[in-house]
């Protein structure tokens, strides 16, 4: 399929160079795409770095997936998604006997943060030319903000989420 690409650039080439008397080095343009993309392969993972999960499936790059946390089950210590979008179900956890702490970090992507509404958290979201929504119509785009639910002042345990949002978006909704 390139070489096929490749041979009509080079007849469109000719074609613009007899016609308009215009030189495009097609040649050259292809080598420089190739060296390019293989380039863009290495640093992201060859050979199949358009589709990445790693991490025991708590990091991703370039997927679109629903991360959810079972009753009783216990959540992992970090979330990651790179160029993705993903969507961290927590409404099953529920902090007993101590503190859950949980880190959200996306990073030129999108998240979607889910927690039960009976459940004390407390969010601490750190943007940095992002979007973090919050309950309450906050929204942050530089900076830090905490948000802390109703049930989280009175409740001996709370579930912690930490969230760093680069130039990405983050939305926490309570459900």
């Amino acid at each position: 399929m390139i070489i096929g690409i490749l041979i009509v650039l080079i007849g469109v080439s000719v074609l613009i160079k007899a016609i308009f008397k215009v030189d495009i080095p097609i040649f050259r343009i292809a080598v420089g795409v190739f060296l390019v993309y293989l380039g863009v392969q290495f640093i992201l993972g060859w050979p199949r770095w358009h589709r990445m999960d790693w991490g025991g499936g708590n990091t991703g790059m370039f997927i679109e997936r629903e991360i959810s946390v079972g009753p009783g089950e216990a959540p992992e210590r970090s979330y990651s998604i790179v160029f993705g979008r993903t969507t961290l179900d927590l409404t099953g956890v529920k902090p007993a006997g101590s503190d859950v702490d949980v880190e959200f970090n996306v990073v030129f992507g999108s998240g979607k943060l889910k927690v039960a509404a009976s459940t004390p958290v407390e969010v601490d979201a750190d943007v940095a030319f992002g979007s973090a929504n919050l309950p309450g119509r906050t929204q942050v785009a530089v900076g830090k903000q905490v948000y802390r639910s109703e049930s989280a002042a009175t409740a001996p345990h709370l579930l912690r989420i930490r969230t760093h949002v680069v130039f990405g978006s983050l939305d926490f909704e309570p459900s």
